[in-house]
């Protein structure tokens, strides 16, 4: 158990410097029993260490967690200084509009998945009903990077296509319920923040098919 290794090398003094720092992303994904085994180690900790957590979804962490941390709160970068960053890393500036967008202004560690990301084949596959290679090519993508991080890739992906529709295509007798498919992807979102399970995830978004298809998408 990871928690447990962490709390092992936390007790003891470290060699190279006066502190050890450890730094546990997302820990709204922690399960409750290591979460639990966590606080004690939060309860107490030994003055050498230092813990940083991160959390795009503060309610999703255990409120005892929360308490006996300093919350810092980070807001989202400017759409210039967005912009700025991407061109100093070398992005292609036709690129850079399409990352704002999926990134919601924040400098994303995952670009790399980004960019291997099809999200042209992604919404293919979910258009046209294909599951089990849906869930393949997930699964053959999550290999390199984070799952909960690709599916809500492609739900930003998927809310663009509505959106774009709804632009360009005639369906406007259909907004209620397209409006409904709007409160169903941001549904399927919490669910990625406080109860991930990748097959779950994907289940929730194909019973999403058969409405986009017969409110907007015509084959």
């Amino acid at each position: 158990d990871l928690v447990r290794e962490m709390i092992v090398e936390s007790s003891t003094k470290p060699y190279l410097s006066d502190k050890r720092i450890f730094i546990v992303r997302n820990i709204e994904m922690m399960r409750k029993e290591s979460a639990n085994t966590f606080l004690k180690i939060l309860e107490e900790p030994p003055k050498s260490t230092m813990f940083i957590l991160t959390t795009d979804n503060l309610n999703g962490v255990l409120p005892t967690i929360v308490s006996r941390c300093q919350v810092l709160k980070f807001g989202y970068l400017s759409k210039d200084d967005f912009k700025k960053i991407y061109k100093e890393l070398g992005y292609d500036e036709s690129k850079i509009e399409n990352y704002l967008y999926l990134f919601d202004g924040y400098i994303s560690s995952e670009i790399d998945l980004e960019v291997s990301f099809d999200s042209k084949k992604s919404l293919e596959l979910f258009l046209t009903g294909d599951r089990e290679n849906f869930l393949k090519y997930f699964s053959t993508l999550s290999k390199k990077g984070n799952e909960k991080y690709l599916l809500k890739l492609f739900l930003k992906v998927l809310t663009k296509y509505l959106n774009q529709r709804m632009i360009q295509e005639e369906v406007s007798e259909n907004v209620e319920k397209i409006s409904e498919l709007f409160e169903e992807l941001i549904d399927i979102e919490q669910d990625i923040k406080v109860n991930f399970q990748t097959t779950h995830i994907i289940n929730h978004i194909f019973d999403l098919n058969e409405g986009v298809k017969e409110n907007v998408w015509k084959s």
